[in-house]
């Protein structure tokens, strides 16, 4: 909801559960003024009364404010600590992970890849040469061990050799993603037990390259990808963001410094997106 123009989330336990470090800092302050002065007569002591109470309720609306609007937050999974928040992944320092099709397609079209997609702007963007973009991926040892099919059909075009969901390309700083299955249409689509799958071997394979780079990852699974165990929509925001964390969590991978994981979000997805919420919850598993 909004008041005055000002954006402010619902009042729950979570903003009061929240706000209770900030109310024991402000309560230790005025305990430690109390050990030097303590008001001795009726007047001092209601004057003291209603000054603690107006300094709880300012911070109280300050911290409603901050918790309502901010942009980012430190989740922390396990001993590891991943950033969340609005951000350019195209400007990230560091390992960019984009995701793919199972096909590891280069036709930017809008009827094998979306020109709009991270996978179609990579391509257009960052790749002059698609012939020896294809070359590299067909002749990459690592996939190579990762093909479950060849010779696929596919009435409306594109490769025609399946990798695992889950395996990674690597081609300097970006990380290229297997991520979704393509139906006969070439529409992108996914069961959520195949997002699990997916994410678990990505983060265990992502623990073997990284070298100790930080890492930047877009929600995966936002957009254009189909759940077809979800009458073919796509999944809300919060639960693809708490998904990737849990399997991150699940995975026992160990991302050492100076390694920073970023997740970076869209305005739109962070509108639909409740961080504190997400905080608790992963405190709470």
């Amino acid at each position: 909801m909004k008041i005055l123009g000002v954006k402010l989330r619902k009042w729950d336990r979570l903003l009061f559960k929240s706000f209770s470090n900030l109310l024991s800092s402000i309560v230790g302050v005025v305990a430690f003024v109390f050990l030097f002065w303590a008001p001795s007569t009726c007047p001092q002591r209601c004057w003291t009364v209603g000054i603690v109470a107006l300094i709880i309720f300012i911070a109280f609306v300050w911290h409603w404010v901050r918790i309502s609007n901010r942009k980012s937050a430190i989740i922390k999974v396990g001993k590891m600590k991943v950033s969340v928040g609005v951000g350019d992944i195209w400007k990230a320092e560091g390992l960019k992970v984009i995701a793919w099709n199972e096909f590891f397609d280069t036709q930017v079209d809008d009827k094998i890849i979306a020109k709009r997609s991270l996978h179609g702007k990579y391509i257009t963007d960052y790749e002059s040469d698609i012939d020896a973009l294809d070359n590299d991926i067909a002749g990459d040892s690592s996939l190579a061990g990762k093909i479950i099919e060849k010779g696929v059909m596919r009435p409306r075009g594109g490769k025609t050799t399946r990798y695992k969901l889950g395996s990674i390309f690597v081609r300097g700083d970006f990380l290229m993603l297997a991520f979704t299955k393509f139906d006969d249409t070439n529409r992108a689509y996914l069961t959520l037990s195949a997002y699990v799958d997916c994410l678990a071997s990505f983060w265990r394979e992502l623990n073997t390259i990284y070298s100790m780079r930080s890492i930047t990852i877009p929600l995966m699974g936002s957009g254009i990808t189909r759940f077809v165990d979800s009458a073919g929509q796509t999944m809300p925001e919060q639960s693809l963001l708490r998904m990737m964390l849990w399997t991150l969590w699940q995975s026992n991978c160990k991302f050492v410094v100076p390694c920073r994981i970023s997740i970076v979000l869209t305005e739109d997805a962070l509108d639909k997106i409740d961080l504190l919420a997400l905080e608790y919850s992963l405190m709470e598993d």
